[in-house]
């Protein structure tokens, strides 16, 4: 069994690193099916399983633990077992006997209850022998150096699915800012909606810099997420940052940007507010741009700064 404990350098929705359990307090799981009945809380298992598939007893504690399932390995055979609050960390090394897994968790202060606490990955089996450390690029993503993270961010890109935003919002939080930083414009590449929403999760984090580095990464779509996204960023408490939304929607060629900034105009902050008449001339230029013109007009007809 391998675990490691790596602090996460930020508190925010999307943030990961191994943390010590929160609370975790739910009630007990239904018993439809062949759910076993299970509870977490506060990070204590009790849980009761008769001659049940292993692979459902995990995907139910991982659904009482409020955790997103990730298993790169098929688990097979049952399970009869009994917990009464053990904690989390024995139960799985029980139930995953020799199967090497890790936990990730998001901030517990700032992640939202809808959304999984965190994940929790299971890598390859151990029946053949000792657990083994994957190489894919999830793994890589938590054990590689510079250059096999950032090969791994490669790869996650190109193939641009559910799982690999997912790993890729993990990556926001890594302690290395390269590492954030190419996990940053891979999402924007991505540029689906998910990407999109894992990049907006950066509006949580305390430095101002990286929620500038987060809009500006919305900005590099034209998509209606990112316009959405950004209107929300237009309420950050710092007049800087909400300048860089101003920029990045002026770089969105679409009539609802225009919409967005020019709410602007009721901006507490002065320089803010001074701002709105440029961000709405390199709007409209966008959009005459993207619509192949090469004039176009600053400003719609009878529009005032």
């Amino acid at each position: 069994m391998k675990t490691t404990t790596r602090r996460p350098r930020f508190g925010f929705p999307l943030g990961a690193g191994l943390l010590i359990l929160g609370s975790l307090a739910l009630p007990f799981a239904s018993q439809a099916g062949a759910d076993p009945l299970v509870r977490v809380d506060d990070g204590l298992v009790t849980l009761r399983a008769d001659e049940l598939p292993r692979a459902a007893v995990v995907t139910s504690l991982a659904r009482a633990a409020n955790l997103r399932l990730v298993s790169h390995t098929e688990l097979g055979g049952t399970l009869t077992a009994t917990f009464s609050a053990a904690p989390l960390g024995q139960v799985l090394s029980i139930i995953l006997e020799d199967d090497s897994y890790q936990l990730l968790y998001r901030s517990s202060t700032s992640s939202p209850d809808r959304e999984a606490a965190g994940t929790l990955w299971i890598f390859a089996t151990g029946r053949d022998g000792a657990a083994r450390r994957p190489v894919g690029p999830e793994s890589q993503l938590l054990h590689g150096d510079l250059a096999a993270k950032k090969a791994a961010i490669r790869t996650l890109r190109d193939s641009g699915d559910a799982a690999a935003v997912h790993a890729l919002s993990l990556a926001l939080a890594d302690p290395d800012g390269r590492i954030r930083d190419t996990a940053l414009d891979a999402l924007a590449r991505i540029g689906s909606d998910a990407a999109l929403a894992a990049i907006a999760s950066l509006a949580g984090v305390d430095d101002y810099w990286t929620r500038v580095q987060a809009a500006d990464a919305l900005s590099r779509t034209d998509s209606r997420s990112a316009v959405g996204h950004l209107a929300i960023a237009l309420d950050d408490p710092d007049p800087r940052v909400r300048m860089a939304v101003l920029e990045a929607l002026a770089d969105i060629p679409r009539a609802d940007s225009i919409a967005v900034i020019r709410r602007a105009r009721l901006d507490p902050d002065p320089e803010v507010r001074s701002f709105v008449g440029e961000a709405l001339d390199d709007a409209h230029a966008a959009i005459a741009l993207a619509a192949g013109r090469e004039t176009f007009s600053p400003a719609v007809p009878g529009e005032s700064r």
